[in-house]
């Protein structure tokens, strides 16, 4: 069975200027949507499209086929594919007849590795594909946009993980005692520290937004913590929702465990919690950790600031405030530099066109 969840921006009366279509993420996944959001404030018509697959034999045989029956059906002005298995099967078949960006905002290979299912001889399939895709990019592709300088490729275009400060609502008076995690919730992201904090804390609430494909060892795991009064599992919420959520509570959460694909990243949540002017609260990989020390935006955990230590600050409104403000400051500089990259690249792409 293909399940097809699709988002307009607008009502449509006349033709798409840019169609983002995903056959691995969710329409209202955040760099789609923040996507989206950059293009309508410089006027264009966005569509959104996300085929969705029960089985990833589907998702990587099938879904090519069906995004370009999607493309050719909406006829837009440009493209925009963020999915490894597009760049790879659709992009050829795309080539010089649509403008066409392609988005690459993983490191594949570091992602590889952290996946179960990618061993034996998929793996060195697997391996052999990832170093044909950038080939593959710069001969198909119109643009390529990268989401981290370390993604970098030939003529790419820096497109950072940063909202824009219209993509998220502040709210003026955060809850006290009460922390928020938005994202996917599995073990590699951190649930365990993140119910030990919440144990560790009397009255401390968390809010936990995010789908999780193992939900009942969730709610398993949040019983045996005794923690069903104090945390609340929303699932997943749209963007704008997600972080309505997020906007009532005093700290964000990024403790993600030490993979390779993790080490070294800045979590877009970083800058979402900094958007909404609360602190975050981090595991101490020396991506993220070295961020927050320079923005000073927050705490990481470390033999020098324990769940003890927080256990503290989180009473001192002050001094989270203070953290908040100086996160928000930063992010403000880092999102005005990153405003129009997104336009800059749809330019490039439909000169010619």
């Amino acid at each position: 069975m293909t399940l097809q969840n699709s988002y307009t921006s607008e009502s449509r009366s006349g033709p798409v200027d840019v169609l983002i279509l995903t056959t691995g993420h969710h329409a209202e996944d955040g760099r789609l949507v923040r996507h989206r959001n950059a293009l309508m404030r410089k006027g264009l018509v966005v569509e959104v499209k996300a085929i969705e697959f029960n089985s990833r034999f589907l998702r990587y045989v099938t879904g090519p086929i069906k995004a370009r029956k999607e493309i050719v059906e909406t006829s837009p002005k440009c493209v925009i594919i963020p999915d490894p298995e597009l760049h790879l099967f659709l992009a050829p078949l795309l080539m010089g007849k649509f403008p066409l960006i392609v988005d690459v905002h993983e490191d594949y290979k570091l992602v590889a590795l952290d996946r179960d299912w990618i061993k034996g001889p998929l793996k060195y399939l697997v391996s052999l594909v990832l170093r044909v895709l950038p080939l593959l990019r710069r001969v198909c592709a119109d643009v390529i946009i990268v989401a981290d300088k370390s993604l970098s490729e030939k003529k790419s275009i820096l497109v950072a993980n940063i909202p824009h400060p219209l993509d998220i609502e502040m709210d003026p008076s955060p809850e006290p005692l009460r922390v928020v995690y938005v994202g996917d919730i599995r073990m590699s992201r951190g649930i365990q520290d993140m119910l030990s904090v919440a144990k560790s804390i009397p009255d401390l609430r968390l809010d936990l937004v995010g789908p999780c494909v193992a939900s009942e060892k969730l709610l398993k795991k949040i019983e045996d913590f005794d923690l069903s009064e104090r945390v609340i599992w929303h699932g997943r919420k749209s963007y704008k929702e997600s972080w309505r959520i997020a906007s009532r509570c005093a700290v964000g959460l990024s403790l993600l465990e030490e993979t390779k694909a993790f080490k070294h990243v800045i979590p877009t949540k970083i800058w979402e919690y900094w958007a909404l002017g609360i602190p975050v609260l981090a595991s101490s990989l020396p991506g993220q950790a070295n961020l927050i020390h320079e923005a000073g935006g927050g705490f990481v955990l470390n033999e020098e600031f324990s769940y003890s230590d927080f256990e503290s600050l989180i009473h001192n409104r002050s001094e989270l405030s203070s953290a908040g403000r100086r996160g928000r400051d930063f992010f403000l500089k880092r999102s005005k530099e990153n405003a129009n990259e997104l336009f800059k690249a749809y330019c490039l792409a439909t000169q010619n066109s």
